[in-house]
């Protein structure tokens, strides 16, 4: 600090200098989806992978820098394209990230089948599409039991969106 400076120039100029610390590190904590799913703010993105979607408690950071502490009910799962906060100052919208996945192609209606009751004995999510495609979440044993079958598969990196999810037996 220069000396020639007053003291209340150097307390104004702490006190500014405390503000943007606090606001650098300040985080917006979310309990519950954005009321209204129009953005109202410019828009932040946080990008999250399936895995990091369906977890409705953690903290995390927008693209462009905001800090977020997500306290959202139990089972909440995060849609491509939610509004988590949405102020006239800032909207914070979630993205689904792109991921390493397996594209299944089915050559008929009984390989479908074989496939969808092996991924529900292993509690694996999938993505029916429209195309009679199925999409999973890449892993090499899965890869190399769809190649013992025969079943042609790609590995892509797509955003991934089940619409059927495996889960524990009741």
């Amino acid at each position: 600090m220069n000396e020639r400076m007053s003291e209340s120039a150097k307390n104004d100029l702490a006190t500014a200098a405390r503000n943007v610390l606090r606001e650098s590190f300040q985080e917006i904590v979310i309990e519950n989806l954005a009321p209204v799913q129009i953005p109202i703010g410019p828009v932040e993105t946080l990008t999250l992978t399936w895995e990091q979607r369906c977890r409705a408690r953690r903290k995390c950071t927008t693209d462009e820098g905001t800090k977020v502490a997500l306290v959202l009910p139990r089972g909440t799962v995060l849609s491509d394209g939610v509004l988590l906060h949405n102020q006239s100052d800032k909207t914070i919208q979630v993205k689904a990230q792109a991921e390493d996945v397996l594209v299944v192609s089915p050559s008929d209606a009984m390989q479908m089948c074989v496939i969808a009751h092996h991924l529900g004995n292993w509690h694996r999510s999938l993505q029916l599409n429209d195309d009679g495609t199925i999409v999973v979440e890449y892993d090499s044993p899965l890869a190399k039991w769809l190649e013992q079958k025969k079943i042609s598969c790609q590995k892509a990196h797509l955003s991934y969106h089940p619409n059927l999810k495996g889960a524990a037996h009741d």
